[in-house]
């Protein structure tokens, strides 16, 4: 498998953990776990590392996953100091430009295309 197809992968296996974990019904997971980026990381079958990998540009590589558990299942901002507040904004705009870069990679090979 190449990296981009294992990305793609793991991509996937975070969505459908952060799924069944918002919907209560986690495989890897006893009832009433916690809300944390290491349940998370299990519930994929990946280990916590690859959770909080980041690229050269220190951006979590994983990003939507990681600014989703900053907060609670039900989408609501979890009670957090200050340098959690920070942490999060931080994921939150990470995701942003991962976002964005994505939008203008299509762009590029749409005008390439043409």
């Amino acid at each position: 498998m190449t990296p981009k197809q294992q990305a793609r992968a793991t991509t996937i296996a975070l969505d459908e953990a952060l799924q069944r974990m918002q919907a209560g019904r986690p495989l890897h997971l006893p009832p009433g776990f916690r809300w944390t980026k290491k349940n998370l990381a299990k519930e994929a079958g990946l280990h916590i590392t690859t959770l909080l990998k980041r690229d050269p540009d220190k951006a979590f590589v994983y990003a939507e996953a990681n600014a989703t558990m900053e907060q609670g299942p039900d989408g609501a901002p979890r009670k957090m100091g200050a340098q959690q507040r920070l942490r999060r904004r931080i994921a939150e705009l990470e995701a942003k430009v991962l976002h964005l870069q994505r939008h203008i990679a299509t762009m590029a090979q749409a005008g390439a295309a043409k």
